[in-house]
């Protein structure tokens, strides 16, 4: 398992159609490679056999023993219709809401991970107004929430690695990384790490400020 970029491009005709990201026991290269052999001819036919591709892929990871809970969220984009849509799918072994069944493709206005956010604000945002939700700034504000929440499910912090953001509409599919953590596969997360190269930093900082009579 590794931290990172966890979303699988889909491509028509040369053109992104989808943006499918994984969590749980389940890693992009697993997913991408059934992605990759069904060669959609548009969008409704990739959405009709992604399914089938999800299955298939836990079908291989169990002959692994590497199977586990895991779930998947597409992001796409009807070029015909100027149309932004978005669907989940999870196993049988998924954390989604209880209106998720197995294995099915559900259509989502909207879907944010359940979290317990300190930040009272959070609960109040309508991410479908554009008014209230600004990927870039409020994405990073919201991913730090959630790393800081440990999740009845875990009952240890879960969130890690990087917060990466993608964007996809009729200009194409992008990534950017809003921000970085360092955590280390096998070791717990703690919100509260800071990177070692900071860390020395300030110390350093605070060493100078203690001796540089110049400053006082």
């Amino acid at each position: 398992m590794s931290f990172h970029c966890k979303v699988i491009p889909v491509f028509v005709d040369g053109r992104a159609v989808a943006a499918v990201a994984v969590t749980g026991r389940i890693e992009p290269s697993d997913l991408g490679e059934h992605i990759m052999t069904l060669v959609p001819a548009s969008l409704r036919d990739f959405l009709d056999r992604f399914p089938e591709a999800f299955r298939v892929t836990e079908m291989t990871l169990k002959a692994r023993n590497e199977a586990g809970s895991m779930a998947a969220v597409v992001a796409a984009f009807d070029h015909a219709r100027n149309l932004a849509l978005g669907f989940t799918i999870g196993n049988d072994n998924a954390l989604f809401p209880l209106d998720q069944r197995p294995y099915e493709l559900k259509k989502r206005s909207m879907h944010i991970t359940e979290f317990d956010p300190d930040d009272l604000a959070l609960r109040r945002i309508d991410f479908c107004d554009p008014g209230q939700w600004e990927p870039e700034s409020d994405g990073e504000r919201l991913i730090d929430a959630q790393r800081r929440d440990r999740g009845p499910q875990f009952g240890h912090y879960s969130i890690g690695g990087a917060a990466v953001l993608t964007r996809l509409d009729k200009n194409g599919l992008a990534t950017k990384v809003l921000k970085t953590w360092p955590d280390r596969i096998g070791r717990r997360i703690d919100p509260d790490r800071q990177p070692p190269l900071k860390g020395w930093r300030d110390r350093l900082a605070r060493i100078r400020d203690k001796f540089d009579t110049r400053r006082r």
